[in-house]
């Protein structure tokens, strides 16, 4: 059985965009920077890519 997946409109006001921007934010702050490093994350910016493409 094949099924489409549903993509993401990049309209400001589709609410998937507006989590998905979000949840960029996040990953990219400070504090979720400071997090990974303390469970040992190495290449925090290779990390966030990584993390970023599988969302």
């Amino acid at each position: 059985m094949i099924t489409m997946k549903r993509r993401l409109n990049l309209d400001s006001k589709d609410p998937n965009y507006i989590l998905l921007k979000e949840i960029f934010k996040i990953i990219d702050s400070r504090k979720s920077q400071e997090i990974l490093a303390s469970y040992g994350f190495k290449n925090l910016n290779k990390r966030r890519f990584t993390f970023k493409s599988f969302l």
